[in-house]
């Protein structure tokens, strides 16, 4: 007989033993024509029989309860404060909290600061937030020419080349004022270099912040986790919402 099947059994001879003996106990004061030490006798012994199968019954749900918690064991809750609100639950894929990263990201950047100070701070959240393997920001200067005046893990000695608006990838995206994301990325195009070694990047984004109708910065990153939609979408955010927040403080500053 199994093991499942015998607990069954004492289950149901458990609740059986309660309720005949509280019935006993309840009948016991009309039991007039027995002595007390007899009706004493035998509501000692319905009183057994009431208190060891509920005994019974709670050791069995609390060993059925204990081995439920085990086998559905979550992961607490992350800190607000860590960089991303992830589900990590065993068998489940991470997941992003897209609204709530970027608003992070953005709110900790303000364009009304010098750009090289804002850009440093901008690649700095994308590094703790979404956890990227190098970042470069280039700021449009009064000659049109975008120049990086902030870095994260750039691999070369040589500074970062300087574009225009049209010229390469970057100045592509500059011209056009869309987010781009690749994630076929060629094995000799770019190599994210770390303190483990270096290896290609997952994808390549490059993100254009527009004001009054003109490409005023131009961020790329290179990274190997959050490579899916997610990632794309809220790359869409982080550049509509700094993009405002830069036409805003360009106004400020006309005021």
């Amino acid at each position: 007989m199994g093991i499942r099947k015998q607990q069954y059994i004492f289950t149901w001879i458990a609740l059986i033993s309660i309720i005949t003996a509280a019935t006993v106990l309840l009948l016991i004061p009309s039991f007039v024509s027995l002595s007390a030490g007899m009706r004493t006798l035998i509501a000692f012994i319905a009183w057994g029989l009431t208190v060891v199968p509920a005994i019974f019954l709670f050791l069995a749900g609390s060993r059925g309860t204990l081995a439920k918690m085990i086998r559905t064991k979550e992961v607490p809750e992350s800190d607000t404060d860590t960089p991303l609100n992830r589900s990590l639950v065993s068998g489940q894929k991470e997941t992003m909290n897209i609204q709530s990263v970027a608003g992070k990201i953005t709110r900790r950047t303000d364009p009304r600061q010098p750009p090289g100070q804002w850009g440093r701070e901008l690649i700095n959240m994308l590094v703790s937030e979404i956890e990227i393997m190098s970042g470069l920001f280039f700021y449009r200067d009064q000659q049109d020419t975008f120049t990086a005046l902030a870095t994260y893990a750039f691999p070369h000695n040589e500074a970062p080349r300087r574009f225009v608006e049209g010229e390469g990838l970057n100045g592509q995206v500059a011209k056009n004022g869309q987010v781009q994301v690749i994630r076929n990325i060629p094995d000799h195009y770019a190599t994210v270099f770390s303190g483990l070694g270096s290896g290609k990047p997952a994808y390549l984004a490059i993100i254009p912040l527009v004001a009054n109708e003109h490409t005023l910065a131009v961020i790329e990153v290179a990274g190997f986790r959050w490579s899916d939609d997610n990632l794309e979408q809220l790359f869409h955010v982080i550049a509509r919402t700094l993009s405002e927040k830069i036409q805003a403080a360009d106004q400020e500053q006309k005021l």
